[in-house]
């Protein structure tokens, strides 16, 4: 198989195998999928902590400021032929691009950091309690890494309350 130019749309049809045999190509549905430059894209950072806990000890409920940090994961010195990085593993590369970081209460966007090159950014209480002063709304944050006109896959934090 031969690679496709970027930012195309692939038509394709899937043909299922079993005991029974193959679906006929005439039967299968044809799909479309529209490619967008993935490779170009910067990967999303890894090793993301709230106030310093890693995902499986994620609190439900904080006190007080709250520091969101992560590792910069990097495309091109992590690139073909390198060793693979667990997503909880810390340590840094060089960052391809900025990060931008919002912050969610209730569901509503309430802040956006964006062009950050740092590995954290602190919602503080006192922000927290302007955006809304109903201390009971979850929390969370979307961490975007961006290069140029290229958005990687956003990460989504858990929610937890803030208060």
């Amino acid at each position: 198989m031969s690679g496709y130019a970027s930012d195309l749309t692939v038509k394709v049809k899937l043909l299922p195998r079993n005991s029974m045999g193959v679906l006929p190509i005439a039967s299968a549905v044809e799909m479309s999928l529209t490619t967008a430059s993935r490779y170009l894209k910067p990967y999303p950072p890894g090793n993301v902590k709230l106030n310093n806990l890693a995902y499986a000890s994620w609190p439900a409920t904080t006190t007080g400021d709250v520091t969101l940090s992560w590792s910069h994961r990097n495309r091109v010195t992590q690139g073909i032929g390198q060793t693979l990085i667990a997503q909880d593993v810390a340590g840094s590369y060089t960052p391809e691009g900025t990060i931008t970081v919002k912050a969610y209460v209730g569901g509503t966007l309430k802040r956006t950091w964006a062009t950050l090159t740092g590995t954290s950014q602190v919602y503080t209480l006192a922000e927290r309690s302007a955006d809304d002063v109903d201390l009971s709304k979850p929390v969370y944050f979307t961490i975007t890494p961006v290069n140029g006109s290229y958005q990687g896959t956003i990460r989504t934090t858990p929610s937890f309350v803030m208060g």
